[in-house]
């Protein structure tokens, strides 16, 4: 489900015909959607912040995933303005959740792992203390299939210029490696000390890095940092949890082989119903 933040937020942008904003009827269709533990929140933030925290616990009592991200738009990007308000928004949630993991209350900071939410990446990250190639799998291990059937490397760049194949032609590997090999090189990101915590930008934007967008991650990477080594002080017990958790998260790449087997016995029930009563049986997040 997607979302622009707050009520007052979303409000502002997604009306209807007559006016009346569009809040409230998604969150009364949301809380009527049947396992809606397996539906997740995509939030766009944009130059004007909404009180971050606040948001993030109201959509917690209807979303067990929330996923905060910029918006792609020059007109409604990050300003130099704006940036300096996120980053406080941010601060004031990296605060939150140390206080919430020295109490052991680590759900909201679950609810940010479970999805993509934009600051959970650089938090998986220095839990995990992996490196970032690239950006994204990108024509690697990913494409977008359009309705006429041309491949792309993802749906935010099906552009012809971005073509690489289709049902009748195939697939052309050489300019999707190429594409690949372009966010691995990242040749502008070179002499950044952030480069493999922050991965680069996409390829939808532009090949020459966003100054604010670059201020925007390295600061989010830096409270991410901060976040794990301030959780890794204050509770062994939960920092272990959140490590597996982020173990876990990492490993949704590769198939469930129990989950498959799981369905096998029930061929009767749609794979959210085998999921649910899968989850049942195996308590996890």
């Amino acid at each position: 489900m997607s979302l622009d933040g707050d009520k007052p937020r979303h409000d502002a942008n997604r009306v209807y015909q007559s006016g009346k904003g569009s809040f409230d009827e998604i969150i009364e269709n949301v809380a009527a959607i049947e396992h809606r533990q397996y539906v997740g929140c995509a939030v766009t933030i944009t130059k004007e912040p909404f009180p971050l925290v606040t948001t993030l616990d109201e959509l917690g009592k209807y979303f067990m995933t929330i996923s905060v991200k910029p918006v792609r738009s020059e007109a409604l990007g990050l300003d130099e303005e704006g940036l300096a308000r996120w980053v406080s928004e941010y601060e004031q949630l990296e605060r939150r959740l140390e206080s919430d993991v020295q109490k052991g209350d680590i759900a909201l900071l679950f609810r940010l792992l479970n999805g993509d939410d934009y600051f959970g990446k650089f938090i998986l990250r220095s839990f995990l203390n992996v490196k970032a190639l690239s950006r994204c799998d990108a024509s690697c291990g990913r494409i977008a299939v359009a309705v006429d059937g041309s491949f792309y490397p993802c749906p935010a760049l099906m552009r012809q210029e971005y073509q690489i194949g289709s049902v009748d032609r195939g697939f052309c590997c050489s300019k999707a490696s190429a594409y690949y090999e372009r966010q691995v090189k990242r040749t502008s990101c070179v002499n950044c000390c952030f480069r493999f915590a922050c991965g680069g930008e996409c390829m939808a934007e532009s090949d020459a890095p966003n100054p604010i967008m670059c201020r925007f991650k390295q600061s989010l990477i830096l409270l991410a940092m901060l976040l794990e080594e301030n959780c890794r002080r204050f509770n062994n017990d939960v920092y272990k949890q959140i490590i597996d958790f982020c173990l876990e998260k990492k490993n949704r790449n590769r198939e469930n082989v129990s989950l498959r087997e799981f369905r096998l016995l029930y061929p009767q029930l749609t794979f959210t119903e085998a999921k649910c009563k899968f989850d049942q049986e195996r308590p996890a997040y």
